[in-house]
């Protein structure tokens, strides 16, 4: 299979290493070591993770030695509780100006409102049912357009992140997240493993939302994990300790039509090796290893 990818580039994401959540799935590694793994196996760049350095300077030194780059970081928002919304905002725009120093074209943007596993001041009503009334959507929207205007101004991109055990966790909820948002100024991420754990079908995504899709996460799923996780109704904290997630090729997504649709909408930029596992189990290097060279196979890259 030949592929025609045009300016396309593969990254690892260091959770695989040392988890920025769960502080129990993580071995006692440095982030020269994560470094040092990621390079070694082949890719070119890597996300921000919680043991990097935080001044610029030194990461970018860093980096530079393993001929690496910072592709982008995860900034948490949270526009659907009023009362906390401008504090997240600074934090969010720190992060923001933070990725620019560091040469990065794309932010990606998680609202946390409502979530079990980050926000304390959730509303268990709506997580339950998967929804947020209209006030929190406009807020949502419009806070997402605030903050996409703030990375365009800053030459950059938001890439709004759909994740499980947020508010916005399924396709419904995506397609009216984007209608809700400007086109010019909130992008997406294609998180392959958390629109698989969510039930979204996976190349629908991808077909509808090609023109928006400027940054993807790929991320397998054990399907016989899941079904367990769902038959018994795990939460998300418990389904990430118990191995709901793998790297690609390791677990029962097909990646092959999501390579072909992204080629043919003429995707360009990162794609993103990312896999929230317990490294005790899922020896880091030999899982980024066994991703690296299922994407050759995939892609001839």
């Amino acid at each position: 299979m030949e592929r025609k990818f045009y300016n396309v580039r593969f990254a690892a994401q260091p959770i695989n290493w040392s988890n920025n959540d769960l502080a129990s799935l993580e071995e006692n590694v440095s982030f020269q070591q994560i470094l040092d793994e990621i390079h070694e196996v082949g890719y070119e760049g890597t996300e921000l993770g919680k043991k990097y350095p935080k001044d610029t300077k030194i990461l970018k030194k860093e980096l530079k030695k393993r001929n690496l780059v910072l592709t982008s970081g995860f900034g948490k928002v949270y526009f659907t509780n009023s009362e906390l919304s401008e504090e997240f905002f600074k934090q969010y725009k720190e992060h923001v100006l933070f990725l620019k120093e560091m040469g990065c074209e794309y932010v990606i943007t998680c609202e946390i409102g409502n979530s079990s596993y980050w926000d304390s001041n959730s509303d268990m009503n709506e997580i339950e049912s998967n929804n947020l009334n209209e006030e929190r959507w406009y807020l949502l929207s419009q806070g997402l357009n605030k903050a996409g205007q703030f990375c365009k101004e800053n030459g950059m991109k938001l890439v709004y992140h759909m994740h499980a055990d947020t508010p916005i966790n399924s396709l419904e909820q995506i397609r009216k997240l984007m209608n809700l948002t400007d086109k010019d100024k909130v992008f997406l991420v294609g998180d392959t493993g958390h629109l698989f754990y969510c039930g979204v079908d996976l190349e629908s995504f991808f077909e509808e939302f090609a023109d928006r899709i400027k940054y993807v996460h790929l991320k397998d799923v054990r399907e016989e994990v899941l079904l367990e996780i769902k038959k018994y109704n795990i939460d998300f904290e418990a389904a990430v300790r118990l191995g709901v997630f793998t790297v690609p090729g390791d677990g029962s997504i097909d990646f092959t039509p999501i390579m072909d649709i992204l080629e043919e909408n003429d995707y360009q930029g990162w794609i993103v090796v990312e896999a929230e596992q317990n490294p005790k189990y899922a020896n880091p290097l030999i899982y980024a290893s066994k991703a690296r060279e299922y994407i050759r196979i995939i892609t001839n890259m």
